[in-house]
């Protein structure tokens, strides 16, 4: 087989405009329908596969409308299987590269993608180019043929590089429909001008029995891809609507819940309010969701919760779906603290970021929660830590105590004389008693030490971290101030105190003993003249 010359190649320049303007308008449906399947959150396939045809039909359009543009003295017909197989491939290639570009908008996904979508418009184009069947021999210029792969990767790269920039923008659409246009005509255009057309010295048939496609076949299938395009358009249109249409009645159904919940509900861009519902209204003391719009979320949180509302803004925005109700203070617009319990999540609106926060009024559980707490661990006559609390604190001290090796005393007081006021004057003035000497006891206690009343009128103190010195001088300071005497109902009383000392950890190592230790020294200051104190060591000695 031998060649004689080559064909000359001549263009349609309307059909070349066209072939250019297919590849813009294809690209640019594409990349809308890429855009939208990237705003909605649930996962559909018919966007990559909607875009994926759209994408390789616009490739394969482009192609043969070129090849129909193309004037060479010799007839052409195509081979259909190759046909398929060269739009089965640019559309394999454009559903790798619209998956990856969608998932993740990196450099390195930018740049894959690109590869991908230039290898499959180039590969399309020669896969085609061997469908031709013709009297004539095909030749490739090397150089040329890299600078039309080059072509098709350039224009992707920009396309995919605006759409991980830019894709919010409204200019974007049309800007990389250009680009990514330009990049599959200049591919073809550069690709055909890498291709010789030699003429062969007899008529080459091998190729003409099966299936073979004509020009004219081809350029009906374009028009019916054109108008199957359009259709789809429509249906993608229409779908988009439907869709449109649910979220607002979603919408619609979601404000009327939180308008009419009996739970507060905020939402919030990271500290600035933009919505109140009329609940969260009514906790803050409010009487128009003006009073809050606009102004910062932290403005209504007690001071002392603010870096724990930080930190739970910082893990929302690390993608966490929501966190876990916690009991805080807030304060009203009257500035009034109350207690509310608040949750969080994640909220998106108009394709934006939000915090929304759920709270409840607790104050009135807390004061009861608080007076439960007052009444099983408080005296109800003077208000003093009861047995119980006491017990539950000294059994703490003497554990860390230990560990630090430090002393401990444990002082046990009782009132000399208290039973003959109760018989002299009534269980009132007894009552009026116990609370003046325990008023008087909580002004000479240092603020580290643990007072309480046993019962009757019996107190225990416990110093941690102490000496001796320090607790004897404790106990003289009781024993001057409980023998002033007491007016009360225009009676005037007299009371003395006796007062047992014990040491941890040379007296006793437990907190029963301790206590049990400071007893009996206290019943050996009485049996030596009372208003004094003893210490247990003595006793035994």
């Amino acid at each position: 087989m031998s060649s004689h010359g080559n064909y000359t190649t001549e263009y349609h320049i309307g059909l070349v405009i066209l072939s250019i303007l297919i590849g813009i308008f294809t690209s640019y449906v594409a990349i809308q329908i890429v855009i939208r399947h990237e705003k909605i959150p649930r996962k559909d396939v018919f966007w990559l596969i909607s875009s994926s045809f759209v994408m390789g039909g616009g490739v394969w359009a482009v192609h043969f409308i070129g090849m129909l543009a193309v004037h060479i003295k010799v007839t052409v017909t195509y081979n259909i299987w190759i046909v398929l197989a060269s739009l089965f491939l640019i559309v394999t290639f454009s559903m790798l590269a619209f998956s990856l570009i969608s998932k993740r908008q990196t450099r390195r996904s930018v740049t894959i993608s690109s590869c991908l979508m230039g290898l499959g418009i180039f590969s399309m184009h020669f896969l085609s180019m061997r469908s031709m069947e013709m009297e004539a021999n095909l030749t490739y210029s090397t150089v040329i043929l890299l600078f039309s792969l080059l072509a098709a990767i350039i224009g992707s790269w920009i396309t995919f590089w605006l759409f991980s920039n830019y894709r919010d923008q409204k200019w974007f659409g049309i800007v990389g429909a250009i680009t990514l246009g330009s990049g599959i005509a200049g591919m073809h255009y550069i690709g055909m001008s890498a291709t010789t057309f030699e003429k062969m010295d007899f008529h080459h048939q091998e190729n003409a029995s099966g299936y073979v496609l004509s020009g004219y076949t081809i350029a009906s299938a374009i028009t019916i891809f054109i108008l199957t395009l359009l259709v789809l358009l429509l249906y993608q249109v229409n779908r988009d609507e439907r869709l449109r249409n649910r979220l607002l009645v979603s919408e619609e159904h979601y404000k009327r819940l939180v308008e009419l919940a009996p739970v507060g509900i905020t939402i919030h861009k990271f500290g600035i309010i933009h919505y109140i519902n009329p609940a969260g209204i009514t906790i803050l003391a409010g009487n128009n969701s003006r009073q809050f719009v606009g102004r910062h979320f932290l403005d209504f949180i007690h001071p002392d919760y603010h870096h724990i509302i930080k930190n739970r803004w910082n893990a929302l925005r690390k993608g966490i779906k929501s966190v876990e109700a916690i009991e805080e203070q807030m304060i009203r617009l009257d500035k009034q603290s109350i207690y509310v319990e608040v949750s969080a999540s994640p909220y998106e609106m108009d394709g934006e970021s939000y915090v929304q926060v759920f709270y409840t009024e607790i104050t009135a559980r807390k004061e009861a929660e608080e007076m439960m707490v007052q009444l099983a661990f408080h005296d109800a006559l003077s208000g003093l830590p009861n047995r119980r609390f006491f017990a539950q604190e000294l059994n703490k001290a003497v554990a860390e105590s230990g560990k630090l090796g430090q002393r401990l005393s444990v002082l046990f007081l009782d009132l000399d004389g208290f039973k003959a006021v109760n018989d002299t004057y009534g269980h009132d003035v007894g009552d009026s008693l116990i609370q003046e000497i325990s008023m008087r006891l909580k002004k000479i206690v240092p603020k580290k030490a643990v007072l309480s009343r046993l019962g009757g009128d019996e107190f225990t103190i416990f110093l941690p971290d102490t000496t001796t010195d320090e607790t004897k001088g404790v106990a003289e300071s009781i024993i001057h101030s409980i023998q002033q005497p007491v007016s009360i109902q225009d009676v005037t009383v007299h009371v003395t105190s006796s007062i047992g000392i014990a040491f941890f950890p040379e007296d006793s190592s437990t907190a029963g003993a301790l206590v049990k230790s400071a007893d009996e020294a206290m019943f050996q200051a009485k049996k030596t003249g009372k208003n004094q104190y003893h210490f247990y060591s003595s006793e035994i000695q």
